[in-house]
């Protein structure tokens, strides 16, 4: 006997309760069915990057905290209290590590809360937190262009990409994972308000933008990110989408003007950050780091970015500055980006999601490009790309598959390709997250890399020193005395082991 829905609610109010249990029980696996076959694709999508996320970064769950800021962030004392209503009012209130984050600091009072000492867990979260930003990357693309396969290629690229591992497997890192997060939950706000209007909507995206500000500064560059999607691919920066036309300047006004609020507070937490980092001491001074050489390194750093996409290797956590540089390799960084961004202006009519994605990497590595020095003498770092790049994996995913579909016309075929990087980088992703094990793990490896690494002779030596092995420590605070003669962090390491 057949039953429609209708008779089957009929009949749920009528018969037995066990009856109505059964038949309503029915109707609603039918509608579950439904919805698993109306989006089988995007199910399959998402278990599948599910499952690689938890393959390359599964192995986190028994590594340790390091000595590089691990103890700056969950060693805070406040911190390790869990939530308490005296930490919740230090978070918001203090500027700590030269910078205001307080829901980062939400993030790894919970994580002691809920795992005390267990590091694991605490590398657990921002493995979870990378897995939620994949998914959510891959569903927001899918929702704004109806590109199954394009979306899914940006998604994993961002999910496996070896550049990437840092800001996931480094647990001071959580501020990046975070961040991300909620940029692009305010993205899908941001979908939903062009779609639907109204003011709550509005008031959500604002939310979103300052708990992605409260993670990380880095997130000031997301009014721009709004006025790219505009372009391309809400197509409607320049025209208002419906029968009544208006001068292209009016609508850019109009544009502009919705992003007013936005501009304002990512100005706001711009200043507070710059003074908030001058004031701990981390910006570096003009005799130090004069304009004209911060200005030539960030030009290296866009292309050397650029170049770690393609060729992820010798990875580390510091990358140190170099003592001069040619002013051919200036010239030819910056002709390089010039051709490049005049190039992908011009494609921008035929194919916008060229100019849309060059120009994500351009303003959203902006701030953490060298203009405005931060850290320790440091000239690049591979967390800084874990936002940016999705404007090249989009420049690849769609790029590419025009690319491929003139060189492989066979449908069939045209994965193959893809899939076999994919596999590459994930094996390249997995080895580079085993070197986050342990302080003496990472940076044993980074002086493989860089035998003369400052930061990674100081790190080893130091830990050793602490542990009482001596013996140990000796070597590598010595060499980073004799290299580094006028650091005093080395000096006075060296002391206190003497």
């Amino acid at each position: 006997m057949k039953y429609s829905v209708n008779s089957l609610n009929m009949q749920c109010e009528t018969q037995s309760p066990q009856l109505e249990v059964s038949l309503c029980s029915l109707s609603a696996a039918g509608s579950f069915n439904r919805f698993v076959r109306r989006h089988r694709q995007e199910l399959l999508t998402c278990l599948g990057l599910t499952v690689a996320v938890l393959v390359v970064y599964g192995q986190v769950w028994d590594f340790s905290f390091t000595s590089y800021d691990d103890d700056r962030y969950v060693g805070q004392a406040m911190v390790r209290q869990g939530i308490t209503p005296a930490g919740v009012l230090w978070a918001c209130t203090s500027i700590v590590n030269g910078a205001w984050m307080p829901v980062t600091w939400f993030s790894h009072m919970l994580d002691f809360q809920l795992f005390g000492e267990w590091a694991g867990g605490h590398h657990l979260v921002n493995v979870l937190f990378h897995l939620a930003n994949s998914l959510l990357l891959y569903l927001l693309l899918f929702r704004l262009t109806r590109a199954q396969g394009k979306s899914a290629l940006v998604a994993t690229l961002f999910a496996l990409h070896p550049l990437h591992v840092e800001s996931v497997a480094w647990i001071a890192e959580r501020r990046d994972v975070l961040s991300c997060f909620w940029e692009l939950a305010a993205v899908m706000a941001y979908a939903g308000w062009i779609r639907r209007g109204g003011w709550g909507r509005y008031l959500v995206v604002v939310i979103c933008f300052v708990a992605a500000l409260g993670a990380k500064p880095m997130a000031v560059t997301l009014p721009v990110v709004l006025f790219l999607l505009d372009f391309w691919p809400f197509g409607r920066l320049l025209s208002e989408g419906g029968e009544q036309r208006q001068p292209e300047w009016r609508i850019f006004i109009r544009r502009l003007l919705e992003k007013a609020p936005l501009l304002l507070i990512a100005l706001l937490i711009s200043a507070l950050t710059v003074f908030a980092e001058d004031q701990h001491g981390t910006v570096g001074n003009l005799v130090q780091y004069p304009m004209l050489f911060r200005l030539e390194n960030a030009l290296l750093a866009y292309c050397r970015y650029l170049g770690q996409v393609i060729w992820p290797v010798g990875l580390h956590p510091h990358y140190p500055f170099p003592d001069s540089i040619h002013p051919v390799t200036v010239f030819g960084a910056a002709f390089f980006l010039g051709v490049v961004s005049w190039v992908m202006l011009r494609a921008g009519k035929s194919r916008p999601y060229l100019a849309m994605g060059w120009l994500w990497y351009l303003a959203t590595m902006l701030p953490v490009i060298g203009l405005i020095q931060q850290g320790d003498g440091f000239a690049l770092a591979d967390r800084y790309t874990y936002f940016p790049l999705i404007g090249i994996f989009i420049m690849i995913a769609w790029g590419g598959d025009e690319l491929v579909r003139r060189v492989i016309p066979a449908e069939r075929w045209k994965a193959g390709p893809a899939l076999a990087v994919l596999l590459v980088l994930a094996g390249c992703s997995y080895r580079q997250a085993g070197f986050w094990r342990d302080t003496p793990t990472l940076f044993g490896y980074t002086l493989s890399v860089d035998p003369a690494n400052r930061i990674a002779l100081s790190q080893l030596g130091v830990y050793y020193r602490e542990r009482g092995q001596l013996a140990k420590a000796a070597p590598y605070l010595e060499k980073a005395g004799k290299l580094y003669p006028k650091d005093f962090d080395a000096r006075a390491n060296l002391g206190q082991l003497y």
